[in-house]
């Protein structure tokens, strides 16, 4: 649905940022899909070493044709836990959106932890659109949920608000670029260095 609503911007807003990832980085991509943005780092980016984490055993397979050896793929059944301090990057596009607040919030704390201080978080999802947009984002936003939900059983109701959560938790906004009037947003946040 939201491919067939917003066309290539989905994906161009994935990839904005991709190019601020320093080679070498080992990088966390959680929620993935289908993989499609494995090829698109590698093809911006040398030497990545990249954990590939999904929840679906479906896109987990679609997204090994994206692989070769560099590329750990990990299955998210609700056990796996990423080590403190052992990424670069975080990779999340469209992925907080589908969780209600409190556990939203967690994954926030969760993968934050993962990171390196001074490690980067490339975060890319929907958000309110702000001065004349707004009521059209809200009405947009609340359509895809009401899909989701009904064919998707998507327990989210609504979007997280994750502004907060990101601040809590030492990360501050480096750079930022929306779409979409302000639908989309990309940004690397940078984790603090205490």
């Amino acid at each position: 649905l939201a491919t067939w609503i917003y066309g290539r911007k989905l994906a161009e807003a994935q990839c904005f940022f991709l190019s601020e990832i320093p080679a070498g980085s080992h990088v966390l991509v959680v929620g993935g899909g289908t993989g499609w943005v494995i090829s698109e780092m590698k093809k911006q980016v040398t030497d990545l070493s990249i954990t590939f984490v999904e929840a679906s055993h479906q896109m987990l397979n679609k997204a090994k044709a994206h692989s070769n050896e560099q590329v750990e793929f990990v299955f998210q059944d609700g056990t796996w836990q990423p080590k403190p301090d052992q990424y670069d990057v975080v990779f999340t596009a469209f992925f907080l959106d589908v969780f209600p607040q409190p556990f939203a919030e967690s994954q926030i704390s969760m993968l934050d932890s993962s990171l390196k201080p001074g490690g980067l978080w490339i975060y890319t999802d929907f958000q309110l659109a702000i001065g004349g947009y707004r009521k059209w984002s809200a009405w947009l936003i609340r359509i895809m949920y009401t899909f989701f939900r009904t064919f998707n059983a998507l327990s989210a109701c609504k979007l997280p608000e994750i502004d907060h959560s990101f601040n809590q938790n030492d990360l501050r906004i480096m750079k930022s670029k929306d779409f979409l009037q302000g639908l989309l947003t990309t940004r690397i946040y940078v984790r603090g260095t205490q």
